[in-house]
């Protein structure tokens, strides 16, 4: 019963995935998460469903959250309760940036959000009415949810259910990926808007490396459709799909499908025996970043899913004829890089021409974000 009640009292904390992925224009809708809250209906149900449990137990809502027992256990290592209160309210301050028009919540604004909910179940219009008991459960929760995964999962373990309180912070990890996305596409789409801007009417061809390099901030669907779209043949578009590949925000999707390519296709064989050796070493560099996990950035699926899948028998094998050919020890294969590759399709970059190294159109705002049902700029 003790669980149940739990459940019901922190399932509608956060904004809720339908919301979160939603992005509203602050012109128009005053502020997102203020928008949310208006119309999450799953509050009142919490809070209803709360009072009766609450009463019949008799319980406060900081035993139905974490025993007595572990208040007093965790209490040594906080704060004390004025410096609790004064980080729960610093913490619900904080709003939706206003900073992009159509910006959905960052980790700031989504954890604020969750915590006004919290002190509106617990009856209070702010920390400073939270009891003693209520302020160390609360600002336990604020640091669940700031803290790095680690310590989030010790603090969870002062709860009577650890696992509720680890999906909420999940939620708002959910919440901040959103955010986190949304802020990379649009920094690439304001990078490539001056770009465009920058250029004559009549550019001059350029090396394609050169061009990515000036775009001041990475753009991993650019890097992908450079890796896999360029011309092997042409020096530059190579050179240009080696820099993409060897930057450590470059998409773990874009590297497995490169990585697949050069075996299948026969490219690396080939070079080995054209003794192209500045080529190798630049990808006997990306296997060793990948098996040392450089390559954490895993934001873009593949089409199908299972794109690569299979193909680490036919890369060891690639990498078997390497040593045979070169007589040198053999390359390290990489570890779980073919494998199934779940996300967001790689977004289009045909404004771009890779033989010439320039753009041929504008940047389209709805090729770098998602954009509130139709709209297009």
């Amino acid at each position: 019963m003790r669980s149940a009640t739990q459940r019901v009292f922190l399932s509608g904390l956060t904004l809720g995935p339908a919301v979160a992925s939603i992005a509203v224009p602050f012109s128009s809708a005053g502020s997102l998460l203020a928008s949310a809250a208006g119309a999450g209906a799953g509050i009142v149900a919490l809070v209803s469903s709360f009072a009766p449990v609450k009463a019949k137990h008799g319980t406060s809502a900081a035993d139905v959250l974490m025993s007595p027992a572990m208040r007093q256990r965790l209490g040594w290592e906080l704060p004390d309760w004025p410096s609790m209160q004064s980080a729960i309210a610093e913490a619900i301050r904080i709003q939706p940036t206003e900073r992009d028009p159509i910006s959905p919540p960052d980790r700031a604004a989504a954890i604020a959000q969750t915590l006004r909910r919290l002190l509106a179940q617990l009856g209070c219009s702010t920390p400073a009415h939270l009891g003693t008991d209520a302020t160390l459960v609360v600002y336990v929760i604020l640091m669940l949810l700031q803290a790095p995964p680690e310590e989030a999962g010790r603090l969870g373990q002062y709860f009577r259910d650890p696992h509720i309180l680890i999906d909420l912070r999940e939620e708002v990890d959910r919440i901040d990926l959103k955010f986190q996305c949304f802020d990379a596409g649009h920094k690439a789409y304001l990078a490539t808007l001056r770009l465009w801007d920058s250029q004559p009417p009549r550019p001059a061809k350029r090396p394609l490396s050169d061009s990515i390099r000036s775009l001041e901030t990475p753009d991993i669907d650019l890097w992908h459709r450079v890796a896999l779209d360029h011309d092997p043949m042409d020096h530059e578009q190579r050179n240009a799909a080696l820099w993409c590949l060897c930057q450590k925000q470059c998409d773990r999707a874009s590297i497995a499908s490169y990585m697949s390519l050069i075996a299948r296709n026969g490219h690396l064989i080939q070079a080995v025996r054209n003794g192209d050796n500045a080529y190798l070493e630049q990808v006997l560099a990306i296997l060793k970043a990948w098996n040392n996990g450089d390559y954490r950035v895993h934001e873009l699926g593949l089409a199908p899913e299972v794109a690569v899948q299979g193909q680490a028998t036919r890369f060891s094998e690639t990498l078997d004829e390497v040593q045979r050919i070169t007589g040198q020890p053999r390359w390290p294969d990489p570890h779980g890089m073919f494998v199934d590759y779940t996300g967001r399709m790689p977004r289009s970059r045909e404004n771009w021409n890779l033989k010439r190294g320039q753009l041929v159109e504008a940047p389209l705002l709805a090729d770098y974000i998602d954009l509130p049902g139709d709209q297009a700029v």
